[in-house]
């Protein structure tokens, strides 16, 4: 049987290239929204019903990473909401339950990518 080694990238400022660079769990329904696990990530700014603004706590080298964004409600219906703004300091996204802004009590976020 042979092993797979990888060959990890480590940057100086501790993050590897290649691994997830921010993801974020939270509740939205609260008032600041309540993260439930979190990395490379400061803070949640509530922008409005269904509309956050995550701050990075190490920013991004660039623009260019992915985005994954879903979340679901306390009844269970399914949501999944693209990024609406994103800078090297942080993201803005929208989550939307029947077609209409939504605050939800699930919502999670990963970024892959944005460093050099």
């Amino acid at each position: 049987m042979s092993n797979l080694v990888f060959n990890k990238q480590t940057r100086l400022d501790g993050r590897e290239i290649g691994q997830c660079t921010a993801w974020v769990h939270f509740d939205a329904t609260t008032n600041p929204p309540t993260i439930k696990g979190s990395l490379n990530v400061l803070g949640i700014t509530d922008n409005g019903v269904g509309d956050y603004t995550i701050n990075f706590a190490l920013n991004m080298d660039n623009e260019n990473y992915s985005v994954n964004v879903t979340g679901n409600t306390n009844a269970g219906n399914q949501v999944v909401r693209e990024s609406v703004f994103r800078s090297v300091t942080g993201i803005q996204i929208h989550t939307v339950n029947n077609g209409a802004l939504a605050d939800l009590s699930k919502v999670s976020v990963s970024i892959l990518g944005g460093i050099d």
